[in-house]
């Protein structure tokens, strides 16, 4: 939105992404300004973007080598969605670890659980 009065127009509008709003006289008088501006918008989303992907393939190798808790897991599908979602594929993490290697890990806990409690004592083997 471009507007002669960018203070006035900042509290008037709703359902409006504020950061739209721009002065005409950054295109009249100011330019280089205003070319800066979108510059460092453009740096500042590439830096976001790529240390996102840094985390992404950190968190992926730690998947891959099994060191990967609950909590990273679900940041690793969160990256992965955002990253499908905004940049591109290439890096995408494969849909049955998203939807099974938890269900693994459970599985593993719940064997585990019943043969301590059966050493205990306390699980009824008859059922």
């Amino acid at each position: 939105m471009l507007t002669n009065d960018d203070d006035n127009a900042i509290d008037a509008v709703t359902n409006f992404d504020v950061r739209n709003i721009r002065s005409k006289s950054l295109y009249q008088n100011e330019s280089d300004k205003f070319i800066a501006i979108i510059n460092k918008m453009i740096d500042d989303y590439a830096d976001m973007a790529t240390k996102l992907e840094e985390e992404l393939r950190e968190l992926r190798s730690r998947e891959i080598s099994g060191e990967l808790v609950a909590a990273e897991e679900e940041r690793l599908i969160e990256l992965d969605e955002l990253v499908d979602k905004n940049l591109d594929a290439s890096t995408s993490v494969p849909r049955q670890v998203k939807k099974t290697s938890n269900t693994e890990r459970l599985d593993s806990l719940i064997v585990r659980a019943d043969a301590i409690i059966e050493k205990l004592g306390l699980l009824d083997t008859n059922e």
